[in-house]
């Protein structure tokens, strides 16, 4: 075989893995952010040019990133999921999307999972290590401090902080 068969047979064997194994490997940190960037938005991902994405970020296919918003490094984004402009995720903020009904003692967690959008508004600060639950939305303007939990709507232009996320003040 030679060397441009096995550069062909390996090219078709990465578009038979698909977009996941470019996503996987532009996780990396060796990666330069551009590449990243545009390795996601060429596999599907809906991420504005300005947009920055740190390393090990790890988001489903229904995620939206505004423009010049960020994602810090080991978030998890499942979708659907929708980051306004000028927003800002912390490292190792997970936003979780997916949950289930309670089901009886033999089976806790029945199928089909439950699915309920998130959404973040415009000109957020969202904390590192910040666990967003299913169904929420963060209105405009707000911060949420690292480690919170937030597990209800937030209201806008306010600051959120603790394990439930409450109200600590309102913003100019």
């Amino acid at each position: 075989m030679t060397v441009n068969t096995q550069i062909k047979a390996v090219a078709a064997r990465m578009r038979r893995a698909g977009y996941a194994v470019a996503r996987a490997g532009v996780c990396s940190s060796l990666a330069p952010e551009p590449l990243r960037v545009g390795v996601l938005r060429a596999t599907g991902a809906l991420i504005e040019p300005t947009t920055s994405v740190r390393p090990r970020v790890h988001m489903s296919d229904d995620v939206r990133l505004g423009a010049d918003s960020s994602v810090g490094e080991e978030c998890l984004l499942q979708g659907p999921l929708t980051l306004g402009d000028r927003s800002h995720l912390g490292p190792r903020t997970l936003v979780i999307t997916y949950t289930h009904q309670i089901g009886g003692h033999e089976l806790r967690c029945p199928e089909p999972p439950l699915v309920k959008p998130v959404t973040i508004g415009t000109g957020c600060w969202i904390g590192a290590g910040t666990i967003i639950l299913p169904g929420v939305t963060i209105g405009d303007g707000v911060i949420v401090a690292a480690g919170a939990v937030v597990t209800k709507d937030c209201e806008p232009d306010s600051l959120y902080a603790g394990v439930p996320a409450r109200l600590i003040r309102r913003l100019p």
